[in-house]
């Protein structure tokens, strides 16, 4: 399975953009020692197991509804990902990066 944004970052971009067509969905929460934690389910449906409707952006999945003048790379212990100068965005993972970046376009409309 690959790596996704988080689920804050998935539940933000969620209600901006509405896309729903991904490989991957959070499921629910399981406590274990107090500590809470989130699962990524693949498109196998078991409500049982307490499965959202928020989708697990991959990060193929960002990077093809990006403009195809973005560019994503590493510097020194972040990711950047940038379109254009005035847009950009930059976190430990390349898909919290990427994710960022996208709700930073959405809400400059240049995303719809």
């Amino acid at each position: 399975m690959s790596d996704t944004a988080s689920l804050e970052l998935c539940k933000e971009l969620y209600k901006l953009s509405n896309w729903r067509d991904t490989d991957f969905k959070w499921r629910g929460v399981n406590e274990t020692k107090g500590v809470i934690q989130n699962y990524v389910l693949s498109k196998q449906p078991n409500t049982r197991l307490g499965e959202s409707n928020i989708p697990a952006y991959d990060l193929s999945y960002i990077i093809h509804r990006l403009p195809r003048e973005f560019k994503l790379r590493y510097s020194k212990d972040f990711w950047i990902c940038e379109f254009e100068k005035s847009s950009w965005a930059s976190s430990v993972s390349p898909e919290d990066a990427a994710i960022n970046l996208a709700l930073d376009l959405f809400k400059k409309k240049v995303l719809k």
